[in-house]
């Protein structure tokens, strides 16, 4: 799985869509359940997803608060990224990152590295 299926999730969700501005910015905070297909069954992940301007970049689970963010994004956008990470208590923090061969996170504070299947494995719901 990658990072857009589970955005897909975010964006099929239909009545569990609950947006909350963050602080002031031209960020929102959505919340609520989203469903991922794996294999022949769906998991509900519980979490907050932040939406800097268009695009979703980033999101905390409920019960582990840990943080995944997606790319590197413009100034103002890091800024709600660092705004969104603080005002829902991000325990951890995971940052992607792309090379030629494959794709993962990165966690800077432990140097553990994980794919996005790992992830989602490890969210508890």
């Amino acid at each position: 799985m990658k990072y857009d299926e589970f955005f897909d999730g975010v964006l099929a969700m239909n009545t569990r869509y609950f947006g909350n501005k963050l602080r002031t910015c031209k960020a929102e905070v959505v919340e609520g359940s989203y469903p991922i297909k794996q294999g022949n069954g769906t998991t509900y992940i519980a979490c907050y997803v932040l939406k800097s301007y268009s695009t979703h970049v980033a999101f905390i689970t409920y019960h582990t608060r840990k943080a995944y963010v997606f790319n590197y994004y413009s100034a103002t956008t890091c800024q709600h990224i660092s705004k969104f990470l603080k005002d829902y208590g991000a325990k951890e923090v995971y940052y992607l990152y792309q090379r030629s061969d494959h794709t993962g996170y990165y966690n800077f504070t432990t140097g553990e590295r994980k794919t996005f299947s790992q992830i989602i494995n490890d969210i508890q719901i």
